[in-house]
């Protein structure tokens, strides 16, 4: 008989916390929506408000009916989890099906003692608990994970700007849509409030002032002839002080979040931690990482530097399933990191490699031939026959396009298709990135390759790769590779795979 050891309940603090969040969130701006679209006058306002507190009641109720619910139990051996009301959900989990483990909490939430733990299980959704820092310390320990003592509730993470030079981190903000996004959206609620100011001012008559809504105005129904210079001239001023305002914001949010960062391996164990006000700690063992992934943005390609990832078995490539172990490291100095950091990819024996064929840089050209003919027609309509002067600036997009299909071909050279001993190698190269991947073999599911009549005479082969994951299916795909070593490949990969 197994002896229970430890039996976890989510803290009823996090419970009330997201009982108000639900109502801030959700419940309050859809409750203030709907009273604004009745009016005042409405004989409707008195049972929308009873029926929005009903349904208020209702989730307060369910969330408490929730906590009590869900429960977990730590033995020897297995995880069991149960939760639900009315639907009850149990699930027994080995404790080596625990791929990874996330730790994170807030000020506030350090400030009460509190924690979250987040843990990632194969072939299953998360299980999140919050619970006091002592309980998380001793699941650590139950889960052999106690070796490691500079965990976030006992260490704020070091602030430390040295981490990356400003030119670095200049790339990294652009390593995420986010930092782009977050530098938009920053940017946009800036020109917006400077528009409000400026309507409230005494000079808010003044002709000759063209703000955001009078902008994309100009630009839905093209009124450029009827500006005035000094119109075009705060156009031109506003768009370059949006671009500008939003890059800066962008850089500096990322500069704060990667100055943060910290990333080690020790005992097995790879280790991310980041964060200021909401801080993170990610915590994976080697024996659950699936693939390396090696990622060259385009402005990263720019520079000469790389992006390297890890993913778990059984992902589904979200963000917490994908382990940043360099945001940045030069590409010169990539084969030796891999080497030092990952020996399996150096010791391999056998190997087969296929790489990719001229005729690939055909259809790499030829795509280029088709963007360029849709852009021109489309510039040359809208100014013969739609009278839209504001197309002939398409030239400049289809200046832009040529010189990304410049650097997509010469990097076209790079895709190939690899097997060796332990290892599946492939590399892919798309308009914007080229993206590297080792995989162990035991995670590969199947590879197979694909001819049309026109590659049987060029010489090329569409290769598939399936790989093990959570999904239904995840392929990968790396087209128009040599064909002469198709028999070797497939032979070497069944005498590895056997």
């Amino acid at each position: 008989m197994v002896k229970k050891i430890m039996t976890i309940r989510n803290n009823f603090i996090e419970a009330i916390y997201l009982i108000f969040s639900n109502i801030k969130n959700k419940i309050y701006p859809l409750l203030m929506f709907v009273l604004g679209m009745l009016g005042t006058s409405s004989n409707y306002r008195t049972l929308v408000i009873i029926g929005f507190l009903i349904f208020t009641l209702y989730i307060i109720v369910t969330a408490c009916l929730d906590w009590y619910a869900t429960i977990g139990t730590i033995n020897n051996n297995f995880l069991h989890y149960s939760s639900g009301h009315f639907v009850k959900k149990k699930h027994y989990i080995p404790l080596g099906n625990i791929k990874t483990m996330h730790f994170e909490t807030t000020e506030f939430r350090k400030r009460l003692g509190l924690q979250t733990i987040t843990l990632e299980i194969v072939g299953s959704e998360n299980i999140r608990f919050t619970l006091r820092i002592n309980e998380v310390n001793l699941i650590k320990s139950l889960l052999q994970y106690e070796s490691q003592s500079n965990h976030i509730e006992n260490k704020k993470i070091r602030f430390d700007l040295k981490k990356f030079s400003w030119k670095e981190y200049f790339l990294l903000t652009f390593s995420s849509k986010k930092w782009i996004l977050i530098g938009l959206s920053t940017s946009w609620t800036l020109v917006t409030l400077h528009d409000s100011h400026y309507n409230n001012s005494p000079n808010a008559g003044n002709d000759s002032y063209v703000g955001i809504e009078g902008f994309i105005s100009i630009i839905l129904l093209n009124q450029f002839a009827n500006l005035s210079s000094k119109q075009i001239s705060y156009l031109i001023i506003i768009l370059l002080g949006y671009v500008f305002v939003s890059l800066i914001s962008a850089f500096m949010i990322s500069t704060i979040f990667f100055a943060t960062y910290s990333i080690y391996y020790n005992d097995g164990k790879w280790h991310v931690s980041q964060g200021i006000y909401k801080l993170k700690e990610q915590i994976v063992e080697r024996n659950h990482i699936r693939s390396l992934v090696i990622k060259e943005p385009f402005i990263y390609r720019l520079f000469g530097f790389v992006h390297i990832s890890l993913e778990t078995i059984g992902t589904e490539n979200n963000i917490d399933e994908i382990i940043c172990i360099k945001p940045l490291l030069n590409k010169k100095n990539l084969t030796t990191y891999l080497s030092d950091t990952f020996p399996e990819i150096k010791n391999n024996t056998k190997q087969k490699n296929v790489k990719v064929t001229l005729y690939g840089w055909m259809n790499g050209l030829k795509s280029i031939g088709v963007y360029i003919v849709v852009i021109e027609i489309v510039s040359w309509t809208g100014i013969l026959y739609l009278h839209w002067p504001a197309a002939v600036y398409l030239q400049g997009l289809l200046i832009l396009i040529v010189g990304i299909f410049i650097q997509t071909l010469i990097h076209i050279r790079e895709d190939s298709l690899t097997i060796s001993t332990f290892l599946c190698k492939w590399t892919k190269t798309n308009w914007l990135t080229t993206i590297t991947r080792y995989s162990d073999l035991k995670y590969i599911q199947l590879i197979k390759w694909e001819q049309t009549l026109l590659q049987q005479k060029m010489n090329s082969t569409d290769f598939i790769i399936s790989i093990y994951s959570d999904k239904v299916s995840e392929t990968y795909r790396v087209n128009n590779l040599s064909s002469i070593h198709n028999k070797e490949i497939m032979t070497l990969w069944e005498q590895v795979s056997n």
